[in-house]
């Protein structure tokens, strides 16, 4: 969607201590009339946007508003959004009054968890309560809560529990703000802005809450990445919601936002040239530059990085014959001994890298397996297994002590007693391990998924997940477009419904259905073809993932981390693997093109299209430009 954003005013009854408005307020800037703002809205019509926020200043407290919304839903706008402090909402029959009139979004401000931090920061006691007031009417009216949050140093260390607060009050769109330096905030500069670096630490940890929590948007903006290396994918200017974005005041228009934030508000440090980052990211704030410096901005190499895990296959044995199952195309009775196995533990550990995955098959086939996983523990790795869970039973269960993190799959919901028993066992065995589900998203479970989610929703465990079946030569198409569509839509609903929540955490091309949409519930193509891990299969050799037949290296003899930082998989990483349409998608850098091994099987080639991909549908939507 395009969008423009009509600042109709400066008038506010706020007084926000970090406001970037204020100095137009002493400036006596009138705010625009009835006729300027409907003058405004046609322009922007014309050019072809279909969304409109409108903000200030305070826009519900204009004589006028009511009459602006009625308007924009004249003119089509299909999106009518006010961003608010959320005052005037608390009078209900108000509340009331704007959704009738066509409001279908409200961004409400919400700067602290509680009364005493919000209030002082607004400078208004009981802006607080009647905020809270205004969210509860418009969650009662039927519409989805988002906020915005703007970080200072006055609040910065109590952003996690500020972050609980939000997914409590049922946010399902959140962005934080690090504090423009203008306005207010630059009159007490030393005050409003904390620099970035003591704020960084709270703000990851706040932004841990919602991803933990499966939050559809939740996003950072104006940070510079070096501080946010591995929070890529929430990082507002990394995942534009919009084509363009318009702005009009009541003394300047700007028809490309972002562009011209970039050349005229932000700055680079010189040492930003060597960072990998330097094309995406926009530095600091101008006014930040002036007043903290710029040494605190670090050059980050990805490539020069380390894989989040190492996975190693230790068997393709498995007790089970699931029709899905991606191991029968390479079927190897080759297995590492547990002299090999431990030689490329050693290997994952001199690399510097920190978690190792052992995966079949079927691990618990292997008799040395307690052997393997203690070895791994012992030289201080986080260990994590990916089971199906069948073979564990009084006998071996003290095996769950050597591990970290254990990963069960459930695909059959038939099984469900079963598996309840044993997510029990594992528990009570360990109480500490981090037990995880996986279902895979054939046709059967989406027709069943509510099944699923009713019978998460009473098992003690830490996350459950999704994952697109890949296909294989015997079943090219094991999902379509639409059981793509079915299966986004009830995610989407279903995770309302349900305190239990889930995702899909494998790689699914975002144009397969609505790319936004998607996008809410997929992780996109992190987890896959070597973006962030590597594979070591059951003869020893090292490659990008279980699917691309790459050979990087041995792990008994070569180091892992030189495979990781080959010339190849520098390309993977830079997304040089990706068809040339779905690098200009805005979408590219979560989505990353689909599963390279689906577009192989095919195509041909790891560089085509997924065949999920519907790039020609989707250009509407913003798939490609």
């Amino acid at each position: 969607m395009k969008k423009v954003a009509i600042i109709t005013g400066y008038t506010c009854n706020n007084n926000c201590r970090f406001c970037y408005d204020a100095n137009k307020r002493k400036q006596n800037i009138r705010d625009l009339t009835t006729f300027g703002v409907k003058e405004k809205l046609i322009e922007a019509r014309k050019r072809g946007c279909d969304y409109v926020d409108f903000l200030g200043g305070e826009f519900t407290i204009r004589h006028d508003a009511l009459e602006l919304v009625k308007f924009a839903k004249r003119l089509g706008f299909e999106t009518i959004s006010i961003t608010t402090n959320g005052r005037m909402f608390s009078y209900k029959k108000i509340a009331k009054k704007f959704i009738d009139a066509g409001v279908n979004s409200i961004i409400f401000s919400v700067h602290g968890h509680n009364a005493k931090l919000h209030d002082f920061q607004t400078r208004v006691l009981g802006s607080f309560e009647q905020l809270m007031e205004g969210i509860k009417n418009i969650k009662e009216l039927g519409l989805p809560l988002f906020t915005n949050t703007t970080i200072t140093r006055l609040n910065y260390k109590e952003f996690p529990k500020i972050a609980e607060f939000l997914v409590e009050l049922g946010i399902v769109n959140a962005e934080f703000v690090f504090v423009d330096p203008t306005g207010n905030a630059f009159d007490d500069f030393y005050e409003i802005v904390p620099k970035i670096s003591e704020a960084a630490p709270y703000i990851r940890r706040g932004l841990d809450v919602g991803i933990k929590n499966n939050i559809r948007h939740w996003h950072i903006r104006y940070v510079p990445l070096c501080y946010f290396q591995g929070y890529e994918d929430y990082i507002s200017e990394l995942q534009p919601a919009f084509e363009k974005e318009e702005h009009y005041g009541p003394e300047f228009t700007n028809l490309d936002v972002d562009n011209s934030r970039k050349a005229i508000a932000r700055v680079k440090a010189l040492q930003c040239v060597n960072c990998d980052y330097v094309n995406k990211c926009e530095g600091v704030w101008k006014v930040y530059a002036e007043k903290y410096g710029l040494d605190e901005l670090k050059p980050i190499k990805v490539q020069e990085g380390l894989p989040e895990e190492v996975k190693v296959e230790l068997t393709q044995r498995c007790n089970l014959d699931c029709k899905f199952c991606f191991n029968k195309i390479h079927q190897r009775k080759k297995e590492l001994s547990t002299e090999e196995v431990k030689k490329v533990i050693n290997n994952i550990v001199n690399s510097g890298i920190k978690a190792v995955r052992f995966t079949g098959g079927e691990p618990f086939l292997r008799k040395d397996l307690k052997v393997i996983l203690k070895y791994a523990k012992s030289k201080g790795l986080y260990v994590i297994l990916n089971t199906n869970g069948t073979f564990i039973d009084e006998k071996n269960i003290k095996i769950l002590n050597c591990i970290d993190d254990i990963l069960v799959s459930f695909h059959n919901i038939t099984n469900s007693s079963e598996k309840s028993k044993l997510f029990r066992k594992i528990k009570k065995s360990n109480p500490d391990i981090f037990l995880r589900a996986c279902t895979i998203a054939i046709r059967e479970n989406i027709q069943n998924l509510e099944k699923f989610y009713a019978f998460f929703d009473k098992q003690e465990i830490d996350d459950w997940f999704l994952l697109r079946p890949v296909p294989v030569p015997e079943n090219r198409e094991p999902i379509t477009h639409r059981d793509v569509k079915e299966l986004v839509e009830k995610i989407l609903s279903l995770n309302k419904k349900y305190k239990v929540k889930t995702h899909i955490a494998n790689t699914l091309p975002f144009c397969s259905y609505e790319p936004e949409r998607v996008s809410q519930v997929c992780v996109g193509g992190r987890n896959d073809d070597g973006h962030t891990r590597i594979v070591v299969d059951t003869k020893g050799i090292t490659k990008p993932s279980y699917f691309i037949d790459k050979k990087l290296g041995n792990a008994l003899k070569d180091s892992i981390l030189d495979c990781w930082n080959s010339e190849y998989m520098k390309n993977v990483r830079k997304l040089k693997l990706v068809p040339e349409q779905c690098k200009e998608c805005r979408y590219a850098e979560k989505c990353r093109g689909g599963c390279r091994f689906a577009a192989k099987l095919a195509n041909g080639t790891y560089d085509s299209l997924d065949p999920l991909a519907q790039p020609e549908k989707y250009k509407r939507d913003l798939a490609y430009p």
